[in-house]
Protein backbone atom coordinates (compact mmCIF):
# COMPACT_ATOMS: atom_id res chain seq x y z
CA UNK A 1 0.00 0.00 0.00
CA UNK A 2 1.46 3.42 -0.61
CA UNK A 3 0.14 5.85 2.29
CA UNK A 4 1.18 8.72 0.54
CA UNK A 5 -1.84 9.10 -2.38
CA UNK A 6 -4.15 11.66 -1.03
CA UNK A 7 -6.09 11.76 -4.47
CA UNK A 8 -7.03 9.49 -7.36
CA UNK A 9 -8.85 11.07 -10.32
CA UNK A 10 -10.61 8.49 -12.44
CA UNK A 11 -12.03 10.39 -16.13
CA UNK A 12 -14.79 8.93 -18.09
CA UNK A 13 -15.45 10.36 -21.38
CA UNK A 14 -16.11 8.46 -25.20
CA UNK A 15 -13.00 8.33 -27.15
CA UNK A 16 -12.00 11.68 -28.75
CA UNK A 17 -13.54 13.67 -25.86
CA UNK A 18 -10.54 15.03 -24.45
CA UNK A 19 -10.16 12.90 -21.30
CA UNK A 20 -6.27 12.71 -22.20
CA UNK A 21 -5.30 16.03 -22.55
CA UNK A 22 -7.10 17.14 -19.71
CA UNK A 23 -5.56 14.18 -17.77
CA UNK A 24 -2.04 15.77 -18.91
CA UNK A 25 -3.02 19.43 -17.92
CA UNK A 26 -4.14 18.49 -14.02
CA UNK A 27 -1.28 15.59 -14.26
CA UNK A 28 1.29 19.01 -13.96
CA UNK A 29 -1.02 21.45 -12.42
CA UNK A 30 -1.72 19.00 -9.76
CA UNK A 31 1.29 16.52 -9.02
CA UNK A 32 -0.45 13.87 -10.10
CA UNK A 33 0.57 10.75 -12.40
CA UNK A 34 -1.51 10.21 -15.42
CA UNK A 35 -2.07 6.39 -16.25
CA UNK A 36 -3.43 6.19 -20.01
CA UNK A 37 -4.40 2.30 -20.65
CA UNK A 38 -4.27 3.46 -24.04
CA UNK A 39 -0.81 5.10 -23.98
CA UNK A 40 0.40 1.89 -22.09
CA UNK A 41 -1.33 -1.06 -24.63
CA UNK A 42 0.23 1.27 -27.67
CA UNK A 43 4.21 1.23 -25.70
CA UNK A 44 3.97 -2.23 -25.48
CA UNK A 45 2.33 -2.75 -29.06
CA UNK A 46 5.14 -0.97 -30.17
CA UNK A 47 7.98 -2.38 -28.12
CA UNK A 48 7.05 -5.61 -28.29
CA UNK A 49 6.30 -8.65 -30.18
CA UNK A 50 5.35 -11.37 -27.92
CA UNK A 51 1.80 -12.79 -28.06
CA UNK A 52 0.55 -10.96 -25.69
CA UNK A 53 1.30 -7.89 -27.17
CA UNK A 54 0.22 -8.95 -30.44
CA UNK A 55 -3.57 -10.21 -28.83
CA UNK A 56 -3.57 -6.50 -27.68
CA UNK A 57 -2.94 -5.14 -30.71
CA UNK A 58 -5.22 -7.40 -32.50
CA UNK A 59 -7.87 -6.30 -30.57
CA UNK A 60 -7.38 -2.33 -30.63
CA UNK A 61 -7.19 -2.47 -34.00
CA UNK A 62 -10.67 -4.22 -34.20
CA UNK A 63 -11.95 -1.14 -32.37
CA UNK A 64 -13.01 -3.51 -29.13
CA UNK A 65 -11.53 -3.03 -25.48
CA UNK A 66 -9.05 -5.48 -24.07
CA UNK A 67 -10.16 -8.07 -22.16
CA UNK A 68 -10.68 -7.41 -18.52
CA UNK A 69 -7.95 -9.23 -16.61
CA UNK A 70 -5.30 -8.29 -19.45
CA UNK A 71 -5.93 -4.38 -18.83
CA UNK A 72 -6.26 -4.81 -14.83
CA UNK A 73 -2.52 -6.59 -15.29
CA UNK A 74 -1.17 -4.11 -17.30
CA UNK A 75 -2.44 -1.09 -15.29
CA UNK A 76 -1.88 -2.89 -11.70
CA UNK A 77 1.76 -2.95 -12.95
CA UNK A 78 2.42 0.15 -14.41
CA UNK A 79 0.52 1.89 -10.86
CA UNK A 80 3.11 -0.86 -8.37
CA UNK A 81 5.97 0.43 -10.45
CA UNK A 82 5.57 3.45 -10.28
CA UNK A 83 6.50 6.37 -7.76
CA UNK A 84 3.51 8.14 -6.70
CA UNK A 85 3.75 11.23 -4.62
CA UNK A 86 0.37 12.69 -4.45
CA UNK A 87 -1.96 10.42 -6.28
CA UNK A 88 -2.35 9.37 -9.68
CA UNK A 89 -5.50 9.89 -12.63
CA UNK A 90 -6.23 7.14 -14.36
CA UNK A 91 -7.85 7.52 -18.12
CA UNK A 92 -9.56 5.21 -20.18
CA UNK A 93 -10.42 2.79 -17.20
CA UNK A 94 -12.47 1.23 -16.00
CA UNK A 95 -14.65 0.84 -19.26
CA UNK A 96 -17.20 -1.87 -17.82
CA UNK A 97 -18.83 -2.66 -14.74
CA UNK A 98 -16.66 -5.88 -14.64
CA UNK A 99 -13.28 -3.19 -14.47
CA UNK A 100 -15.24 -1.09 -12.30
CA UNK A 101 -16.05 -3.93 -9.97
CA UNK A 102 -11.78 -4.52 -10.36
CA UNK A 103 -10.84 -1.28 -9.73
CA UNK A 104 -12.85 -0.87 -6.72
CA UNK A 105 -11.57 -3.77 -4.76
CA UNK A 106 -8.12 -2.60 -5.76
CA UNK A 107 -8.48 0.93 -4.12
CA UNK A 108 -9.97 0.14 -1.30
CA UNK A 109 -7.23 -3.13 -0.24
CA UNK A 110 -4.13 -0.47 -1.48
CA UNK A 111 -5.14 3.34 -1.22
CA UNK A 112 -8.49 3.68 1.78
CA UNK A 113 -7.15 6.58 2.33
CA UNK A 114 -7.16 8.06 -0.91
CA UNK A 115 -9.83 11.31 -2.29
CA UNK A 116 -11.57 9.16 -5.26
CA UNK A 117 -13.51 11.70 -8.02
CA UNK A 118 -15.18 10.63 -10.72
CA UNK A 119 -14.91 13.05 -13.89
CA UNK A 120 -16.72 12.88 -16.86
CA UNK A 121 -15.94 14.57 -19.83
CA UNK A 122 -19.41 14.99 -22.30
CA UNK A 123 -18.82 15.74 -26.31
CA UNK A 124 -21.99 15.24 -28.96
CA UNK A 125 -21.32 12.21 -30.69
CA UNK A 126 -21.13 13.86 -33.73
CA UNK A 127 -18.25 16.47 -32.64
CA UNK A 128 -16.24 12.97 -31.12
CA UNK A 129 -16.73 11.63 -34.90
CA UNK A 130 -15.09 14.90 -36.41
CA UNK A 131 -12.35 15.35 -33.70
CA UNK A 132 -11.18 11.64 -34.02
CA UNK A 133 -10.89 11.90 -37.98
CA UNK A 134 -8.83 14.70 -37.49
CA UNK A 135 -6.59 13.50 -34.58
CA UNK A 136 -6.49 9.91 -37.38
CA UNK A 137 -4.84 12.68 -39.98
CA UNK A 138 -2.90 14.22 -37.92
CA UNK A 139 -1.43 11.56 -35.50
CA UNK A 140 -1.63 8.87 -38.27
CA UNK A 141 -3.68 6.47 -35.65
CA UNK A 142 -4.62 3.76 -37.88
CA UNK A 143 -7.89 3.09 -34.77
CA UNK A 144 -8.93 5.96 -35.89
CA UNK A 145 -10.87 5.05 -38.85
CA UNK A 146 -14.50 5.78 -39.27
CA UNK A 147 -15.52 2.37 -39.04
CA UNK A 148 -13.23 1.29 -35.83
CA UNK A 149 -14.71 5.09 -34.28
CA UNK A 150 -17.90 3.80 -34.57
CA UNK A 151 -17.52 0.49 -33.06
CA UNK A 152 -15.48 2.08 -30.26
CA UNK A 153 -18.29 4.38 -29.67
CA UNK A 154 -20.90 1.68 -29.88
CA UNK A 155 -18.85 0.08 -27.51
CA UNK A 156 -18.70 2.61 -25.51
CA UNK A 157 -22.08 3.22 -25.30
CA UNK A 158 -23.08 0.05 -24.10
CA UNK A 159 -20.56 -0.91 -21.33
CA UNK A 160 -18.74 2.29 -20.06
CA UNK A 161 -21.84 4.73 -19.68
CA UNK A 162 -23.94 2.21 -17.54
CA UNK A 163 -20.96 2.52 -14.92
CA UNK A 164 -21.57 6.61 -15.06
CA UNK A 165 -25.26 6.50 -14.74
CA UNK A 166 -24.57 4.03 -11.16
CA UNK A 167 -22.26 6.95 -10.03
CA UNK A 168 -24.44 10.21 -11.08
CA UNK A 169 -27.43 8.04 -9.29
CA UNK A 170 -25.07 8.57 -6.12
CA UNK A 171 -24.20 11.55 -7.02
CA UNK A 172 -20.57 10.56 -7.40
CA UNK A 173 -20.03 11.86 -10.86
CA UNK A 174 -18.50 15.56 -11.96
CA UNK A 175 -20.02 16.21 -15.64
CA UNK A 176 -18.33 18.78 -17.62
CA UNK A 177 -20.29 19.93 -20.79
CA UNK A 178 -17.28 19.82 -23.65
CA UNK A 179 -19.49 20.70 -26.27
CA UNK A 180 -17.35 23.12 -28.79
CA UNK A 181 -15.61 24.31 -25.76
CA UNK A 182 -11.52 24.92 -26.21
CA UNK A 183 -9.32 22.71 -24.24
CA UNK A 184 -8.54 25.72 -21.79
CA UNK A 185 -11.82 26.58 -21.64
CA UNK A 186 -12.39 22.80 -20.31
CA UNK A 187 -9.80 23.56 -18.19
CA UNK A 188 -10.87 26.04 -16.35
CA UNK A 189 -14.21 24.20 -15.80
CA UNK A 190 -12.37 21.32 -14.81
CA UNK A 191 -10.39 23.35 -12.26
CA UNK A 192 -13.41 24.75 -10.98
CA UNK A 193 -14.70 21.39 -10.02
CA UNK A 194 -12.10 19.35 -8.96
Amino acid sequence: MKKNVQKIIIMYGAPGGGKGTQAEIMSKKFGLIHFSTGDLFRTITKSRTDDFALKIKAQIDNGVFVSDEIVMNVLKDAIENTILENGFILDGFPRNSIQDDMLTVYLKENFPQAEVKYVYLFVPEEELINRLLLRAKDLNRPDDNIVVIKTRLDTYRKETEPIMDHLEKEGRLITIDCTSKSIPEVWEMVKELI
